[in-house]
Formats: C-alpha cells, structure tokens, sequence
C-alpha cells in the first residue's frame, strides 16, 4: 500500500486512474477536458497518464518504477548530469517532457532539481 492512504483509498484511485488513462487512450479528449469532467487539473490529469503509460496501465507501478531509477541513477551521477541521464531513461516511454523541464515532482514525487 502507498504510505498516506488508506488501502480502500488506494484501490478507488487505481480504478479511477485507469478509466482516466483509458479515456485519454482511446479518445481525443484532451488533458483540460479529461481534467474538467473528472475535477482535477489538466496538470494531474497529465501527471496520471505519464505514470499510467510506464507502469503499463498501473499509475503506482508506473511511479515506483521512476522512483527505483532515480535512486539508481542518482548513486552514479549528481546535478545536471543525473537530470540528463534521468531524461534519456525517460525517453523509452510515449511521454513528452518540456527542454528545460528541471523539476520532475510530477514522475517520482518530488522536486530533484
């Protein structure tokens, strides 16, 4: 179970993460109107679906999967070069990061700027 939710919690977001990544999947609602329908910002809704497509549908395994390789890849590199080689794993997976995009709260949870 993810620490701070309650394990109930936890399963209603799985269910709902995975409709959210499934609309976006399959249709051409865009991340505002996804965002409008269900509550949240365009900003989470796009936070769910980045983690939703490493995890292979899974929001959680998606971010414990970027988490396990930042510490990986945080014990060989440090600053610049841990963010750039951090961009490049991200390059395997259908995800579009800003160029100058220095925080990545939104795929391991954090500020690691």
């Amino acid at each position: 179970m993810t620490s701070g939710i309650t394990e109930h919690r936890q399963l209603e977001k799985i269910v709902l993460y995975e409709e959210i990544f499934n609309k976006y999947s399959t249709t051409t609602l865009t991340l505002q109107e996804l965002g409008k329908e269900y509550g949240l910002t365009k900003q989470r809704i796009s936070q769910i679906v980045i983690r939703c497509q490493m995890g292979d549908g899974d929001y959680y395994q998606g971010g414990d999967l970027a988490k396990e390789n930042w510490k990986l890849l945080s014990r060989k590199y440090t600053g610049d070069e841990l963010v750039d080689q951090y961009k490049k794993w991200l390059e395997r997976f259908p995800i579009k990061i800003a160029k100058n995009n220095r925080k990545f709260t939104l795929l391991i949870g954090r500020n690691n700027a």
